[in-house]
């Protein structure tokens, strides 16, 4: 496992055969921020909500400007790679979760700081794997936004065989579905494309602090674009009040300056008092 650094995906976009793994950011304004709450979006509509955000906060991989489409079409550790890179602009690096302890059932808080957990950088035959299962060679693509947001729109019974099926690009002669496919096979595919694919660390190994239990707590990296928009449209609203500035002119202020001015604001009013 190893830290790609802040602009740099763990997998990219294949371009004529290269690849690009290089980003640049778009200037970090309410705009974007605004973007980014997806605290009242689910399924489907938070993989799109996602897409339009980094499309709105990452201007450009390698030299190609991103769309939403770019986006779709990312493998989903890079969209979970820039949305927990994003989630820790708009907040913190470091953010506190709230855990359970599966073995005495008290809650405690946890600090984690988002840019030390692992990152696994795409494997070189990236975006495919070959593999063999029992009806034959086998070749796939990773899963990228659009097989999610598929995935959720049709909600299959089987999701993984589903998946197999529609990420296969080359199967042997005689091949008619994943239906042929035993659990066996399934494992042997998911572990080969599993092998190529970015992925983010999703766990964090901790201990009780009541019974020293050793715990591995989960960490979404869509935690903090989950939070919502109130504590965004308060600071509109504050700076609204006292400048009477539109909505608009307030979110094309960088989020720094946006902050500096409510500092000013909380500044004046203590001297006011």
């Amino acid at each position: 496992m190893a830290y790609t650094g802040p602009n740099l995906l763990p997998g990219g976009i294949i371009r004529n055969g290269d690849r690009f793994r290089t980003f640049t950011e778009s200037a970090f304004t309410g705009h974007v921020e605004l973007a980014l709450s997806l605290g009242s979006m689910a399924g489907k509509r938070f993989h799109q909500g996602l897409s339009s955000a980094i499309a709105l906060a990452i201007e450009c991989i390698g030299e190609e400007r991103v769309t939403e489409s770019t986006v779709d079409e990312m493998a989903i550790g890079d969209r979970q790679f820039l949305a927990r890179f994003l989630g820790a602009r708009r907040l913190s690096d470091e953010i506190w979760i709230s855990p359970t302890c599966s073995h005495c059932d008290v809650r405690f808080d946890l600090p984690v700081r988002q840019s030390l957990l692992p990152v696994k950088l795409a494997g070189e035959e990236f975006p495919t794997a070959v593999f063999r299962l029992s009806a034959g060679m086998f070749r796939c693509r990773v899963p990228t936004g659009k097989d999610q947001m598929a995935l959720v729109a049709t909600k299959p019974s089987d999701p993984r065989r589903w998946l197999i099926d529609r990420l296969i690009e080359d199967a042997p002669p005689g091949y008619s579905g994943a239906d042929e496919l035993d659990g066996h096979d399934i494992a042997r595919a998911d572990a080969a494309i599993e092998g190529v694919s970015p992925e983010v660390g999703t766990v964090v190994e901790t201990t009780c602090p009541s019974c020293h239990n050793g715990e591995q707590v989960e960490v979404s990296p869509y935690l903090c674009l989950l939070q919502g928009e109130s504590d965004l449209l308060q600071q509109v609203h504050e700076i609204a009040s006292t400048y009477h500035w539109s909505q608009r002119e307030i979110l094309d202020l960088p989020a720094d300056r946006r902050r500096r001015y409510l500092t000013l604001i909380d500044h004046a009013r203590g001297v006011n008092a």
